[in-house]
């Protein structure tokens, strides 16, 4: 019995002796555990700083960037306010040398009416027109006869460029291609004919001006009375 005792105590302190070292184990895995838990802790808390620094150093460059920016564009625009009337002096300037160069010469504006009854002639429009990465310049003339006889116009536009350099024509009526030959107008007839400019240059220049010679129209004579029937 005293063996068995001995025994039963023995058996009894390794027991324990292996409680006590799972619980050393269990506390050191939990130690490192913390230890992990504390560095990630740490290091994400170092990249928030770090970053909320970052981000603060940009904004401020970014704020003083822009106000620097705000800055040069308010002083581009005070000195564009003050040289704009400067410009448009030159421009009528230039304008009022050209057109004393060519007398006759008027702005040029695309896709808006132009009124100018001379004549026959009552408005012109002028387009461009893209084709194969080139420009041909379209015109729409309208005309009317306000006369008691047929008429044929007889009429020619030219282009100009912003240096007054003569760069296209067109001649429409008599004298004129076959495209742009005119029928007669009748008494009280008004008509729409339209075309395009024959350019006499290659150059890339846009047309800036125009010029329009309306001519006098050729008359149609009035045709005589035929005779009455039995007539001699």
């Amino acid at each position: 019995m005293l063996m068995t005792a001995k025994t039963s105590m023995g058996n009894g302190g390794d027991g324990t002796a292996d409680r006590l070292r799972g619980r050393r184990r269990n506390s050191t895995r939990w130690s490192q555990r913390s230890k992990l838990l504390f560095v990630g802790l740490v290091f994400c808390v170092t990249a928030t700083i770090v970053t909320a620094l970052y981000f603060g150093t940009q904004i401020k460059v970014l704020r003083s960037d822009n106000e620097r920016l705000g800055a040069t564009l308010e002083a581009r625009e005070r000195e564009l306010a003050t040289l704009r009337p400067e410009v448009e002096q030159l421009r009528v300037d230039v304008d009022a040398l050209v057109q004393k160069r060519v007398p006759g010469l008027r702005p040029l504006t695309f896709d808006q009416v132009i009124s100018l009854d001379e004549r026959y002639l009552r408005t012109v429009v002028f387009s461009v027109v893209k084709r194969g990465g080139k420009s041909r310049y379209e015109y729409r003339l309208t005309m009317r006869n306000d006369s008691v006889l047929a008429i044929t116009p007889r009429l020619s536009i030219a282009l100009f460029d912003r240096h007054g350099v003569h760069i296209g024509v067109a001649r429409i009526g008599v004298m004129a291609e076959a495209s742009d030959l005119m029928p007669d107008l009748q008494p009280g007839e008004s008509v729409s004919k339209s075309g395009f400019i024959s350019m006499v240059s290659d150059t890339e220049e846009e047309p800036a001006y125009f010029l329009l010679r309306v001519a006098e129209p050729v008359v149609k004579p009035e045709p005589l009375p035929l005779p009455a029937d039995g007539s001699g």
